[in-house]
């Protein structure tokens, strides 16, 4: 639908594909095809054509290959290295990386320069909030073992999520205007966040970061240095709805921007796949336990 291509679109969607998906965590993997986002993903794929559809790919998986490398080793400065690699790739510098890791950040600073040069303005918009998304990552990487009060977290949440938001749709919905992919993100991108948080609150927890705040540590007595979700039931619960009440509001917000934006319902329609996605996630994790059923 969007976008130019001079080259065989199966064989390239086959091989960058290939490359990211080896690159991923197994865990992460194993969510995309548990959670229904290998099917969305493959429903974007047909929908996007030519220099969008390689572009997605990158945003969607480059961003999570770092964060699992870094999840791995403990290496933030490689966030300072790939702010760098982006940057100077996305101004035309050839940069000759050894691991595959950075060079796919070289190919999205590439692809996207490209679209750039071919008069696609959300190219550069793409570029900024990936550099964003990275420093804010740098933030909260630099927050381990920090309890965080609600106002300060929910903040936090509220930045990453929109800032991955953002990038989604400016590939998705590229002709949308900017209020209306703001609202969307911000909203989707706090639900998301709100859901990934306590899917992995016990994984988290274990390496330092602390995505449970001050006032609900006090208020359902948690101990966060021996986290077992048997004894969280009710703060559990309590989360799921708050998670499940966000994601209301979201598509509240998607459906008053459908009314106005015809040309853009199918990309909306996509990224609201997505979104949901993690509400499936973190439901069926927690089926088991919570009080308040979805």
């Amino acid at each position: 639908m969007f976008g130019k291509s001079n080259i065989n679109k199966s064989s390239e969607k086959l091989s960058t594909e290939t490359k990211l998906i080896s690159d991923i965590s197994d865990t992460r993997h194993e969510e995309i095809i548990r959670y229904g986002r290998a099917e969305i993903f493959e429903e974007i794929d047909h929908y996007l054509e030519g220099d969008f559809r390689r572009a997605f790919m990158l945003v969607n998986h480059v961003p999570a290959i770092l964060d699992d490398l870094i999840d791995a080793n403990g290496d933030n400065a490689r966030l300072a290295e790939a702010k760098q690699i982006l940057s100077m790739s996305f101004n035309g510098n050839n940069i000759q990386t050894p691991e595959s890791w950075s060079k796919h950040i070289g190919e999205l600073g590439d692809i996207l320069a490209t679209m750039n040069r071919e008069g696609i303005s959300s190219a550069k918009q793409i570029c900024d909030e990936v550099l964003g998304y990275w420093t804010i990552e740098e933030a909260n990487l630099n927050r381990r073992t920090q309890i965080l009060n609600a106002e300060d977290l929910d903040e936090l949440n509220s930045d990453i999520g929109r800032s991955v938001g953002m990038q989604f749709l400016h590939l998705l919905t590229p002709d949308l205007d900017e209020d209306s992919k703001k609202g969307v993100a911000r909203a989707y991108g706090f639900a998301i966040k709100l859901a990934d948080n306590l899917s992995d609150v016990a994984e988290d927890l274990d390496k330092g970061f602390i995505n449970i705040s001050q006032e609900d540590i006090e208020s359902f007595g948690i101990n966060i240095k021996d986290w077992d979700q048997s004894n969280e039931q009710l703060y559990i619960d309590a989360m799921l709805i708050r998670i499940k009440q966000q994601y209301t509001v979201s598509d509240v917000i998607l459906d008053r921007v459908i009314e106005t934006n015809p040309n853009a319902v199918r990309g909306l329609e996509l990224f609201k796949k997505v979104a949901h996605s993690w509400l499936k996630q973190v439901v069926e994790k927690y089926s088991d336990l919570v009080v308040e059923k979805f």
